[in-house]
């Protein structure tokens, strides 16, 4: 989210992963899954940062509106938490993933996003949007999903301990590429790797 050709990739990465026809404004969002308490915890922070603006007067930006909605990015991230978005290096500890947040906002101040569909498996959240944000003064919207890893109290949870690092997107996309077939070879060729298929997260690539 951080240049504008970071937020391209992130739309272009995020399309083909939801579904066609987005939920109308004031839709619920669709929910699959049992939802935790540290689930409901987490979707109340993220729904509650993508519905907050940005500056409360968008003519006459305030810093202090800025580090608000910093703060509520924050509190969703565990001290040690990663978070990884499409096109960009993992980034570690929720110091430097607060001021990722802060560097995106000030690019595009106006981004904010409401859930579509939310998937709950255990301590795992799959969080749909709709995003929606102006760039040279077009307004652009887009689908996302967002995936996280929780800890009990909801945060996104960093790795665990002797964990394996989040492998590189370059290497994610050999692995890709590699497996690729047509509808002929595909039943001789391998599928990709497992962990390629979990760690494309668009927020957390931390393994299950």
């Amino acid at each position: 989210m951080r240049p504008i050709r970071a937020l391209t990739a992130v739309i272009m990465a995020a399309v083909p992963v939801v579904l066609a026809v987005p939920a109308q404004a004031d839709d619920p969002p669709v929910t699959e899954g049992a939802i935790t308490l540290a689930a409901q915890t987490f979707i109340d922070r993220q729904t509650r940062f993508g519905a907050m603006p940005t500056y409360t007067t968008p003519e006459t930006p305030d810093a202090a509106d800025l580090d608000r909605r910093v703060a509520v990015y924050g509190e969703m991230w565990d001290q040690n938490a990663t978070l990884w978005e499409a096109a960009t290096i993992p980034v570690q500890g929720r110091a430097n993933i607060e001021n990722s947040i802060r560097a995106s906002l000030r690019l595009v101040p106006s981004f904010g996003f409401r859930p579509t569909r939310i998937a709950v498996g255990r301590n795992v959240v799959m969080y749909g949007a709709h995003n929606q944000t102006t760039v040279n003064g077009n307004r652009v919207d887009y689908p996302a999903i967002y995936r996280v890893v929780l800890n009990g109290k909801g945060d996104v949870r960093g790795p665990p301990a002797n964990g394996p690092e989040p492998k590189p997107l370059t290497e994610l996309a050999a692995d890709a590429n590699a497996s690729a077939c047509c509808p002929r070879t595909c039943r001789s060729r391998p599928l990709p790797p497992r962990s390629a298929i979990r760690s494309v997260p668009l927020v957390d690539s931390t393994p299950l």
